[in-house]
């Protein structure tokens, strides 16, 4: 009967604590950004070098997957491209898309060797505010530099 009461008492203090409070729901209060992927692909050993390129531009939860070219032997006995790919995958805010860009140009102008190709797909939704907040970075803290 005592712990009934004890029960009783806590459940009513957080049901009252929860009513008390008017909610408002996440977009009228903040600002909503559009969230696209960005995919990059390049030679094997350039992943790391792109994910750092991506992190210092404000991109959300990146990924490095390694990859095999498709095409024939033939073709990389005459050229310098790698069968071995590296494909980093992130998510970034619509608005830092050109900074990032730029920075992809000027590591692919280094050298044959750092030739790579990247592309966006818009994000028409995510699965809750959480999800958002975690990719837009919402209340952004600065990482340290890698």
């Amino acid at each position: 009967m005592k712990s009934k009461k004890i029960f009783n008492k806590i459940f009513y203090q957080e049901e009252n604590k929860n009513t008390s409070k008017e909610f408002t729901p996440f977009d009228k209060e903040n600002k909503i950004d559009k969230l696209s992927l960005i995919v990059v692909i390049v030679n094997k050993g350039q992943g790391a070098s792109i994910e750092n390129i991506l992190l210092k531009n404000k991109c959300s939860a990146t990924f490095t997957f390694h990859g095999v070219g498709t095409a024939s032997q033939e073709t990389y006995l005459n050229t310098l491209v790698e069968n071995k790919k590296s494909i980093v995958v992130g998510v970034i805010k619509d608005d830092e898309y050109e900074n990032v860009k730029k920075s992809l140009e000027d590591r692919f102008a280094i050298s044959k060797y750092a030739k790579g190709i990247a592309f966006k797909i818009p994000l028409s939704s995510v699965g809750g505010v959480s999800v958002y907040k975690y990719l837009s970075q919402f209340g952004y803290v600065a990482k340290k530099e890698l």
